[in-house]
């Protein structure tokens, strides 16, 4: 985790009305807001999504393929704070970790056939925990973890409950 926050964690500030990405930008970092409130308009739809601290994250797909395009707009509707983690450098100190990265090529599968199986309308940049972490915490134990990941879930798990 260390490793992950010297080479490929930064924080960015955004004022009211910043943009974080653009449809058609290719994703290049995973991120969570901090502080502060965002709100996400996809291409082609009138509905928006607010994005707040502690329940979504943002661009995940940045992870696992190279080729995930933005798919909406996402911006600043305060002075926010978000954390980004960038993907090639994740890749690369993750992987120094033969089981690290043998958990992690299971659950990048995994996310992306869940991905590709989710219809058009339903793709988003956005992850919003109340609707998408029983999905995702599926996709982790089926990716077989290694214990030490598990007991970081287990204390999440209770530190939420």
């Amino acid at each position: 985790a260390q490793r992950i926050c010297l080479k490929a964690v930064s924080r960015k500030q955004l004022a009211h009305g910043d943009h974080l990405f653009v449809p058609g930008e290719y994703a290049e970092h995973i991120h969570f807001l901090v502080s502060g409130r965002l709100v996400y308009r996809k291409a082609g739809s009138s509905m928006q999504e607010w994005v707040d601290p502690g329940e979504d994250w943002i661009t995940e797909p940045a992870l696992w393929t190279a080729e995930w395009q933005h798919l909406g707009t996402l911006t600043a509707s305060r002075e926010s704070t978000v954390m980004s983690i960038d993907a090639t450098n994740f890749g690369t100190v993750a992987t120094a970790n033969p089981a690290a990265a043998a958990f992690l090529s299971a659950y990048a599968a995994a996310f992306m056939d869940w991905i590709k199986e989710l219809g058009d309308a339903d793709l988003s940049d956005i992850l919003q925990g109340e609707l998408d972490s029983a999905a995702v915490a599926d996709l982790v134990e089926a990716a077989k973890p290694p214990p030490e990941i598990k007991k970081g879930m287990q204390k999440l798990r209770k530190s939420r409950s």
